[in-house]
């Protein structure tokens, strides 16, 4: 995990659009227009990147998520991580231990999805059931 807090992000995130003088939705709209992309990409004091886009909640005009390979993040497919948390609370419902069998069983008879044919503990899969147990 990274070292700052979400409110530190936050307030981190709001020193930089206040230093670039693109805090007011006008002056935020045009930073991000000036862009090839659209989006803006800042770097906070832990190192973590983050993409500045165009807010879509009203009155809210500014949208920020982890920049893709960020220091700190990692990305898995949706259907891993519903696998991932999945498999964590049949672990504990049925006190049993992490296996093949037991993925698949979450994956067909949970989750409606198609089983897979090997879990590697190193895999993306193993990296973040390890993430979960903690």
């Amino acid at each position: 995990m990274g070292e700052l807090f979400a409110r530190q992000i936050a307030d981190e995130t709001i020193l930089y659009l206040q230093k670039h003088n693109i805090l007011t939705p006008e002056a935020y709209r045009l930073y991000l227009s000036d862009k090839e992309s659209n989006y803006g990409l800042i770097t906070l004091s832990d190192g973590s990147k983050w993409v500045l886009r165009w807010g879509v909640v009203e009155g809210r005009h500014v949208h920020l998520h982890p920049a893709r390979y960020s220091q700190y993040t990692i990305r898995v497919k949706a259907n891993t991580l519903k696998t991932a948390v999945a498999v964590q609370i049949a672990i504990r419902r049925y006190e049993q231990p992490l296996s093949l069998a037991l993925v698949n069983q979450v994956r067909t008879q949970w989750l409606g999805l198609a089983p897979i044919p090997a879990y590697l503990p190193d895999g993306g899969l193993g990296n973040l059931l390890k993430l979960l147990q903690n």
